[in-house]
């Protein structure tokens, strides 16, 4: 990543939550709730567009990540995205 001038990478891993590389560390954030959604289309796209609205707004990366979790989260317990 270093020779890219990556400064961060963010793996979704469905319902183990996600994985965020950055500042040379690895950083698993499970999901706060498990949700049993039975449809989660959208999910990983929802996830990218509030965490760069988080972002925009200034929070620092790992909390904009936790934040646009748990919206998600949210979301995906009131039903289909």
């Amino acid at each position: 990543m270093k020779e890219r001038a990556v400064a961060h990478v963010l793996v979704t891993r469905g319902d183990d939550g996600v994985t965020l590389y950055t500042g040379g560390k690895r950083i698993d954030i499970p999901p706060s709730t498990v949700v049993g959604a039975r449809d989660t289309t959208g999910a990983g796209d929802l996830l990218v567009a509030l965490l760069l609205s988080r972002l925009y707004r200034g929070e620092r990366m790992e909390t904009a990540v936790r934040s646009a979790m748990e919206a998600v989260e949210e979301r995906l317990g009131k039903g289909a995205l």
